[in-house]
């Protein structure tokens, strides 16, 4: 057992010396059930291994590979065939242990169950062919067994930490002669299935996986409520954010409008005052070309006696005969306008 790319099926295709197997790439899960290989003999003994799917299945889920896998151990159990043990390939390559990687292996701790721990092998597979790199690896490999990291638990319950540093058949055999020597027993996942009736649901790695799931549902919630926290607030600044630059969108052209009036306000006040200044203009110029152009001229002024004196109107007044040359010519009406109208008086008494 172990996670996707983790070396199963090549470890167990070395172990048989030949492709009993079929292995993946490292990235996708390639075994889909649990595969029986070619028996091999092994110091006079005769040997089958199980590939099984990893709990990190790329098509599959938890709930399905632990189905899969217990419905296997179910029928070997009724058969009344026992394991020597289990082998947990572990790539000490890999650069992180993350969350995945803890709850697939408590899983697999409670499958096996505390008593059939001390059949397990955890080995460490993938290592690198230079030593001052392997150096590096082997206190990673001691953090991992020593402490709660990752394997702790299952090591202080008597698990076995083996490493696989040649990619041969005889570091295989090697581990696998190791385990020839346990003494069979049943795994807890057996027992409770078998002998204690108990569904996938109801047995230990059961409930540990739908804790797994029910934690992970509660993560996603959490996640998914934030995701839609975040977008909402996304939203609301987007919103705002336009909003805002409407306003100001606004706030320009209402500026621009407000200049643009009090431009064609200061233009008209210009007008106005230049429009009054022509008329005052005009009026003065009126004013001095009326005075200019009045009938203020006397043509004539006829001595003796006849008395008659004609202006430029057409109008005839009579004039004593002692006036003449009183009205010059060229001189204003209305400078004479008294003295006109009081020799008119005189004119007409004379006459009369």
């Amino acid at each position: 057992m172990g996670a996707t790319g983790s070396g199963k099926s090549s470890f167990i295709n070395l172990a048989c010396g030949s492709d009993a197997v079929t292995a993946s790439d490292d990235i996708e899960s390639c075994t889909e059930t649990v595969e029986e290989a070619p028996p091999f003999v092994l110091d006079g003994q005769q040997v089958k291994l199980f590939d099984t799917p990893s709990f990190d299945h790329t098509n599959r889920s938890p709930h399905e590979i632990l189905q899969i896998i217990s419905e296997a151990l179910e029928n070997q159990y009724r058969k009344g065939t026992k394991l020597h043990g289990i082998i947990f390939m572990h790539p000490i390559d890999a650069i992180r242990i993350n969350s995945l990687a803890k709850e697939n292996f408590s899983v697999f701790t409670r499958l096996c169950g505390t008593t059939a721990l001390k059949n397990v092998v955890i080995v460490a597979n993938k290592w690198p062919k230079a030593q001052n790199r392997r150096d590096k690896f082997e206190h990673r490999l001691e953090r991992l067994s020593s402490s709660d990291e990752l394997f702790a638990f299952a090591v202080s319950n008597g698990a076995h930490i083996q490493k696989h540093l040649e990619q041969t058949a005889g570091s295989a055999h090697a581990i696998i002669r190791e385990m020839l020597k346990n003494q069979p027993i049943p795994l807890a996942i057996q027992e409770e299935m078998v002998d204690h009736h108990k569904s996938i649901d109801e047995t230990t790695a059961g409930i540990k996986l739908n804790e797994k799931s029910a934690d992970t549902m509660k993560q996603l919630e959490e996640k998914i409520k934030l995701q839609l926290k975040d977008d909402e607030a996304a939203r609301r600044r987007a919103l705002e954010d336009e909003l805002s630059a409407k306003i100001q969108a606004y706030e320009d052209k209402n500026k621009k409008l407000q200049d643009m009036i009090a431009k064609k306000k200061a233009k008209i006040v210009a007008l106005q005052k230049e429009l009054e200044a022509e008329i005052n203009a005009r009026q003065e110029s009126d004013t001095d070309e009326q005075a200019d152009t009045q009938p203020t001229m006397y043509h004539s002024i006829v001595s003796g006696g006849n008395h008659t004196m004609q202006i430029t109107s057409g109008h005839s007044f009579y004039a004593a005969p002692n006036l003449t040359n009183k009205l010059v010519e060229g001189t204003p009406l209305r400078t004479h306008k008294v003295r006109f109208v009081f020799w008119s008086i005189i004119i007409r008494q004379t006459i009369l």
